[in-house]
Formats: structure tokens, sequence, C-alpha cells
């Protein structure tokens, strides 16, 4: 943990949270986007599950081996976290741009 970074755990439950919330949300209202921003929006979703899911296997493993004497263990699943942010990290972005610029039209702020 860095200096002034919540714990792990906390941080985790506040992102799950969050994209539960999210979730639930845009599948109550995907009807008002274009087909092309909800494959992008549900593209997102699902890859932002991949890694709650991941820190919560993560997290289950760390207690099985508190001590962490697996290291083989520890180092796959350090690689794994990074792929898996990594695939994350590259088409956030993306998805967020396509959805401000319909946002924009829909408000009449761009054409």
């Amino acid at each position: 943990m860095e200096n002034g970074e919540p714990p792990r755990n906390e941080t985790y439950k506040s992102t799950a949270s969050s994209y539960y919330r999210l979730y639930e949300k845009y599948n109550k209202t995907r009807i008002y986007f274009p087909d092309n921003i909800c494959q992008m929006i549900d593209k997102f979703l699902t890859q932002s599950k991949n890694p709650i899911s991941f820190y919560k296997l993560a997290e289950q493993t760390s207690m099985q081996d508190p001590e962490g004497s697996n290291k083989r263990l520890q180092e796959d699943l350090q690689t794994k976290f990074m792929e898996v942010w990594e695939e994350v990290e590259e088409n956030v972005p993306e998805a967020r741009i396509a959805i401000e610029k319909e946002f924009r039209k829909i408000l009449g702020v761009t054409k």
C-alpha cells in the first residue's frame, strides 16, 4: 500500500460496488443508446468485471497461503492481474470517449 492509499480490500469493495451499480443502471437505460455504443459499454463492462473477479480470486488464494510460501502461485497471479489490467486500460478510454461523444449528440452540443 502506498502512502495515503486506502487498503486494497477497501478499494476492491468500492470498485466492485461501483461496477455493479453501473451495470444495474446501464441495463435499465441501454435502450437510449445506439447499438455501437451498447457494444462498447458491454465490452467495457465485461473487461471491467475480469479484474474485479480476478482480485477476488487472488484474495481467496492469499487467505489459503497467508505466508506467501507458494511463490510460483503468487507470481502467476501477479502476471495474470497485470495482463487483465493492461487490457482494461487499453479499451476503457476508447469506450469512454465514444460514450461522451454520443451524450454530446443527445444533448445537442455537437452534431
